[in-house]
């Protein structure tokens, strides 16, 4: 289960080196221990709801209490120091867009502020509860979290916004696919998040940003609906989906969103796989285990490198195209980047190849 007051998961805890408490120690001095504000004194003073009651809000303390913060530094002292004092009155859990659309009404008629939430990893403030005399309404999309629609042959999936990172590569790995987007706080993030927050992770070098994914969608507002239908490529006008992206929830809650089918890959598989390691600004591949013979490194060289394989290899005709996912090991040192894969620069990064995607010479 997720902290109350932290990041992580509560079950797990690791104890500091006994080395960096010398360090601490020596740098800031043997410090005092304090300890962390109870949650039963923070539902204790949770303020009255200024909140009408409505069958998909709930007034629960625990759940206003969790839904009031980000995962910042300042979030994390306002928690573990009882210095959190604004709270939502009321917690939406919608399951339906239909729903979503309703609260929205709700809101409109009460006057009310919506704070779009995810799941509940910014840390940029925006899910703090504003100061106002209005009721705030917090709008957690965590229930709204389903695959409704996955195209194989385009490679697009449709996802509800609140499906969090491991569930949604369950659903895609489950199919023999992967979306590749790896944030820091893919554990407990949302795909909805990573697109108002315009997102990035490990292997977006590779697979790309969020915005390289993001095909388009559905955006729910007091005004009704926005739709933006994916399509391949257009030369025309202003991209709506820019408006959306990086907004962090102020242009309306975004329902559904398709991942792009260019960067939605197949699942990476043991015979095409290679790891990549760098030396200087030379790409290397790394030898197969099961090839003792090309297990080699240089023994001049300052840290552990790696025997640069040959060229690619040309295929005995070019009208042969190979029938499965491959690699190649042919890197190109100026663009950092494999002419076949287009695998970026990041070392020690798998990837696979379409055969449509290989450049046969």
């Amino acid at each position: 289960m997720q902290r109350w007051n932290g990041w992580g998961d509560e079950n797990i805890y690791l104890e500091l080196p006994t080395r960096a408490l010398r360090m601490l120690h020596d740098l800031i001095g043997k410090g005092q221990g304090r300890p962390d504000y109870p949650l039963e004194q923070f539902i204790k003073r949770m303020p009255e709801s200024r909140l009408n009651s409505h069958p998909w809000i709930s007034f629960d303390p625990k759940l206003r209490l969790d839904h009031a913060h980000g995962q910042s530094l300042p979030d994390w002292i306002g928690l573990r120091g009882g210095k959190l004092r604004r709270f939502p009155d009321g917690v939406a859990l919608p399951t339906t867009a239909a729903e979503i659309q309703e609260l929205l009404k709700f809101a409109i008629d009460n006057n009310a502020v919506v704070i779009p939430y995810g799941g509940g990893t910014s840390v940029v403030g925006h899910l703090e509860v504003p100061e106002t005399r209005r009721p705030v309404l917090s709008l957690s999309l965590e229930r709204f979290n389903r695959l409704t629609d996955l195209d194989s042959s385009s490679r697009l999936a449709t996802f509800e916004s609140g499906i969090r990172g491991p569930q949604l590569e369950y659903q895609l790995n489950s199919r023999g696919f992967t979306l590749g987007h790896y944030p820091q706080s893919f554990e407990y993030s949302s795909l909805g998040g990573w697109v108002v927050t315009r997102s990035s992770g490990q292997q977006s070098r590779h697979y790309g940003r969020i915005e390289q994914l993001f095909a388009g969608g559905e955006v729910l507002t007091p005004r009704g609906a926005l739709k933006l239908p994916p399509f391949p490529a257009s030369a025309a006008g202003p991209d709506l989906r820019q408006i959306l992206l990086g907004s962090e929830g102020k242009m309306g809650v975004l329902t559904n969103a398709p991942p792009a089918g260019p960067r939605f890959l197949p699942l990476p598989t043991p015979a095409a796989t290679r790891a990549a390691a760098t030396r200087s600004s030379r790409w290397w591949t790394a030898p197969r285990r099961s090839s003792p013979a090309r297990r080699t490194s240089r023994s001049t060289a300052p840290t552990r490198s790696i025997r640069p394989t040959p060229a690619c290899r040309r295929p005995a005709t070019t009208a042969a195209r190979p029938s499965s996912a491959t690699t190649t090991r042919c890197w190109s040192p100026r663009t950092a980047s494999c002419r076949s894969s287009g695998l970026g620069p990041r070392p020690m990064t798998v990837a696979t190849v379409r055969p449509q995607q290989a450049r046969l010479r």
